[in-house]
């Protein structure tokens, strides 16, 4: 691949061959990540966890079901050639905006769930001596 076309404006105005190889593969992954964005929301809903692990599927189960079905959408756009909704750079903000999203569901994990953890022992522990309080 011409690694100069990618900053070229014709590339990314342009529509993308979807009935390729590489279109069809773009196409079942999108497909594929809202099925299971579904199948995680659906195993979320049903099993009991704890709480915070629970927010943290549906987080993930959200950024599955929208990334598959926005990128689902673009596949269809760019098959049709609508020319706007089918160009490329949709492909690339979208790709941007699942990584954006992961990270701050790494965020969240990472360094909000360990605060929010503590913080709840902690209100346990004042709590256990105020009257009407468990």
């Amino acid at each position: 691949m011409n690694f100069s076309s990618l900053i070229s404006y014709n590339f990314w105005t342009s529509i993308p061959d979807v009935t390729s190889g590489a279109g069809r593969v773009v196409f079942a992954l999108t497909l594929g990540l809202f099925f299971l964005g579904i199948v995680i929301r659906i195993v979320n809903a049903r099993k009991k966890t704890d709480r915070h692990i629970g927010r943290m599927f549906s987080r993930v189960g959200s950024l599955c079901v929208t990334v598959g079905l926005l990128g689902t959408i673009l596949a269809f756009m760019s098959y049709e050639n609508v020319p706007f909704f089918g160009n490329r750079f949709w492909y690339a903000a979208l790709f941007i905006l699942a990584i954006v999203w992961a990270v701050r569901i790494v965020v969240f994990l990472k360094k909000r769930l360990p605060e929010i953890r503590e913080q709840e022992r902690l209100d346990r522990e004042r709590n256990k001596y105020l009257p009407g309080r468990s």
